[in-house]
């Protein structure tokens, strides 16, 4: 009986353990919510100027390219450095003429509406417009630390401090473990513009599965190819017509809304980590009462058996005592069994 009551103890205890654990859960799906708000907010800055580099990028675009086909010198010997940079997909590092990148400098007026935006972002510290992406991660930290001890204060967690102490412990890792996940998709938001340029200047497409160069060269290509008389002023004159086609077919907007996808990748990826960091460590913290709960259950089937073995002695006892009674019954009630009298 003593150890039935320890384990009906053991079952209210885990029963208010589950319902802890439940609470967690809750308030950490509500507070994912808000994260993805804010996070979505932080995002929405970079819109506006992504907008306006485009529309710079598009009226600016053609000057750009003539000034990185132009060399003070005439073209004697650039015929073949430009031919390298076609053969680079646009980018090569010349021993005389430094490092050319076509894509980046095609770029640069988008590069610069967003940089201060984009350096907002990723900056470290707590402005107070909400434009920056880490303080909302610490904000979202402290407000589910500071949950979690309320729920376990009011819930009696006071008495199992290596259980707070472990659950606050894992928020701070997970999302600490979150800044260089946000670092290393930083820099490839970041050059998305210029990489999406690049391949749209290289344009091929997907057809029944399998990857091919489109009808028409890619402009690269088709510049590098160029040799013979005035093969410079061609090739100049390929990149200057290629490039005229992808503006007019949205390149710089296909950039755009490239770069915004990786933004609402990168919200994504942030949200799903920290849901299932957290999910398995509250699971992890629940774990011990999971265990408690299947001995429990062991322990119910072996009172019900007890109970019944029980039932069994008590009515065999019940029949014994009732034989005897019986006996005793009929001995009484039978003649005397002494011997005739003697003569």
């Amino acid at each position: 009986m003593i150890k039935l009551q320890k384990n009906k103890v053991l079952k209210e205890k885990l029963k208010s353990e589950y319902l802890h654990v439940s609470g967690l859960r809750r308030s950490v799906e509500e507070k994912i919510q808000l994260l993805e708000k804010a996070i979505d907010q932080c995002f929405a800055h970079i819109v506006q100027p992504l907008q306006e580099g485009v529309r710079n990028a598009r009226s600016s675009y053609q000057r750009i390219l003539g000034a990185c086909l132009v060399r003070s010198r005439g073209n004697q010997g650039f015929h073949q450095t430009l031919k390298a940079v076609c053969l680079k997909n646009g980018i090569y590092a010349s021993r005389t003429l430094g490092r050319i990148d076509l894509n980046e400098a095609i770029t640069q007026p988008i590069y610069e509406q967003i940089d201060p935006v984009f350096g907002g972002i990723f900056r470290s510290g707590k402005p107070t417009d909400g434009s920056a992406l880490m303080p909302h991660i610490d904000a979202f930290k402290h407000s589910l630390q500071e949950k979690m001890m309320e729920i376990g204060i009011r819930n009696g967690w006071k008495y199992d401090g290596y259980k707070k102490s472990f659950l606050i412990q894992e928020i701070s890792a997970i999302l600490g473990g979150l800044e260089g996940h946000i670092l290393r998709k930083k820099r490839r938001i970041y050059e998305s513009l210029s990489t999406s340029v690049q391949n749209d200047l290289k344009p091929c497409y997907e057809e029944n599965g399998a990857t091919c160069m489109n009808i028409y060269k890619c402009m690269y290509v088709e510049a590098a190819q160029i040799t013979g008389k005035k093969a410079c002023e061609r090739m100049k004159d390929v990149l200057r017509r290629g490039l005229d086609q992808q503006v007019a077919e949205g390149m710089f907007e296909r950039a755009q809304e490239r770069m915004q996808h990786q933004f609402h990748q990168l919200k994504n990826g942030i949200t799903e980590k920290v849901k299932g960091s957290v999910t398995a460590m509250l699971t992890l913290a629940s774990s011990q009462g999971d265990g408690l709960h299947k001995e429990l259950a062991d322990v119910k089937s072996e009172y019900k058996e007890m109970e019944k073995l029980h039932r069994s002695l008590r009515e065999a006892a019940e029949n014994a005592l009732l034989r005897r009674a019986m006996q005793d019954f009929l001995l009484r009630m039978s003649p005397s069994k002494s011997g005739p009298p003697k003569t």
